[in-house]
């Protein structure tokens, strides 16, 4: 399915839907339970029992609400901007071979660079990143860039596979999201679905894209669903979680998660679209906010993107 562009433009007027309070439940959406095969949010396809994104945190702040992240590098943290907008810290909880790695941190930096930021309305350059100054453990990965060429006049993205992973709600895709399965800061869920699109807000250069989510009969065309026990949509606390992009056995963080869109009342439910920032729109922000902390900070994410993205990630001199 190929949604017209103004969709974006209908989502990013939502409220931040998918970061919530006080609320808990566990992360991204399962398939159908009568589907084949049989999925379930607590189904050991949805957890990343081999800790495959040790990298990927959960987040709490000081404002009682929960999201995602993503580590960047052993002192930087990937989120979505509404999830830490306005709060003075943050808890992140990182799960490694059944041991939990936790940080508290107040600094946080949204979105801010060449006069634009982060839009609260928008939701153009809803992303922030969290130094840790202890620096994580050795344990949690960190990831790189991907290098794809996602601008608004390309339509190579279109089809891309994105692999998600959060803490964030769930429920079955033919009913949608539920508050019947409360989340634990130690369970982290995966899935995926494929870019439909590209687009943004006028007069903006930040690059959205956009997913929607498919039940199992479309399995096996092209753009349709990934498998039952593969699909997925994100939720509830999910914000701020990544897209991942694959290549070889490597996973490079392609995007951040931060809308979807509802049926009705009901978000997570078969035909909704879920919307998330493309890393290359940003990625001169991250470097230059990784290079001017005045803190010794590490630059693994800068030296990597610069090497995989010559254009989009301007090459900095470190002081």
């Amino acid at each position: 399915m190929k949604p017209h562009i103004t969709l974006i433009s209908r989502l990013c007027a939502l409220a931040a839907v998918l970061f919530l309070g006080p609320a808990r439940s566990y992360a991204l959406m399962a398939g159908s339970a009568s589907g084949s095969p049989a999925d379930a949010p607590g189904s050991e396809a949805r957890v990343d029992s081999e800790d495959v994104f040790s990298g990927v945190g959960a987040v709490t702040t000081s404002g009682a609400g929960k999201g995602t992240c993503t580590a960047i590098s052993s002192h930087w943290v990937l989120t979505a901007a509404h999830v830490v907008n306005g709060v003075s810290s943050v808890t992140l909880y990182f799960n490694v071979g059944g041991a939990t790695f936790t940080y508290t941190s107040s600094n946080i930096y949204t979105y801010n660079y060449l006069g634009k930021s982060y839009n609260p309305s928008t939701h153009d350059y809803d992303v922030a990143l969290i130094y840790i100054p202890e620096g994580l453990d050795a344990l949690i990965e960190t990831y790189a860039p991907y290098d794809g060429a996602w601008t608004v006049t390309s339509a190579s993205a279109n089809g891309t596979r994105l692999e998600l992973v959060g803490y964030g709600g769930s429920g079955y895709g033919n009913v949608g999201y539920s508050s019947s399965y409360p989340l634990t800061q130690t369970v982290r869920r995966v899935g995926a679905n494929v870019v439909d699109s590209l687009g943004h807000l006028p007069d903006t250069e930040c690059v959205f894209y956009l997913m929607d989510f498919d039940d199992d009969s479309s399995a096996g065309t092209v753009g349709g669903s990934l498998g039952n026990d593969v699909e997925t949509t994100f939720t509830v606390g999910d914000s701020g979680g990544p897209a991942f992009v694959k290549v070889g056995d490597e996973y490079y963080l392609a995007g951040v998660n931060t809308l979807v869109s509802y049926e009705g009342s009901v978000m997570g439910k078969y035909g909704t679209y879920a919307l998330g920032i493309a890393i290359p729109s940003v990625s001169d922000w991250i470097g230059h906010t990784l290079t001017t902390v005045p803190e010794p900070s590490q630059v693994a994410f800068l030296v990597a993107a610069a090497a995989l993205l010559p254009v989009l990630w301007r090459k900095r001199r470190l002081s």
